[in-house]
């Protein structure tokens, strides 16, 4: 299941440490030196993914189907 990388690594942290560290770093980005810094988006926009997590809570996606 994928729950974005954001999630991810403090879920990994609150197992191993009991500790939280957020890396401010990661969270914003740029792709052209023109444009200032916008956050990035933590949430899976896969939309084939059949449990994702979406920023604030987790959705189930029942698969398309093909009328005949």
């Amino acid at each position: 299941m994928f729950v974005g990388q954001t999630l991810e690594s403090i879920l990994n942290q609150l197992m191993q440490t009991k500790e939280l560290t957020l890396n401010k770093d990661d969270q914003y980005f740029s792709p052209l030196a023109s444009l200032s810094a916008t956050r990035k988006d933590g949430a899976d926009r896969n939309r084939t993914s059949p449990f994702a997590f979406t920023g604030n809570k987790f959705e189930f996606r029942m698969p398309g189907s093909r009328n005949l």
